[in-house]
């Protein structure tokens, strides 16, 4: 009795394992991760708080001290990438393609103008 329980928990072990091995692989490799920094253009700093937006869409983030950025769970395509801070003028980077599974580095050079 033992020895046939044994196998009906092996069987369901390796059950369980191939299911979780083909789900697993069905949501691999949907997005991608944009990341870089937001710098002014006169000085070479990083900007804090600056917007880093997505066109077209609500992803987006805003720069951490030293300038840097990171937004995750794009789905993969071509966008336009725009790179905005009051007092500095905005940028835009058109066809920026986030690929599956991989980061995509963009940074921005931002010069200042009066408001």
């Amino acid at each position: 009795m033992q020895n046939r329980l044994a196998k009906i928990i092996k069987s369901f072990s390796l059950l369980a394992i191939f299911l979780f091995l083909s789900i697993s692989n069905l949501y691999a490799g949907i997005t991608g991760t944009l990341a870089g920094r937001v710098i002014d253009q006169q000085t070479g700093t990083g900007l804090p708080g600056a917007n880093v937006i997505i066109a077209g869409t609500y992803l987006g983030a805003a720069t951490d001290q030293d300038g840097r950025y990171v937004i995750t769970n794009i789905p993969a395509g071509k966008y336009v990438v725009e790179a905005r801070m009051i007092g500095y003028s905005r940028v835009s980077q058109e066809n920026v393609t986030i690929l599956m599974d991989l980061r995509t580095v963009i940074d921005f050079h931002l010069s200042q103008r009066t408001i």
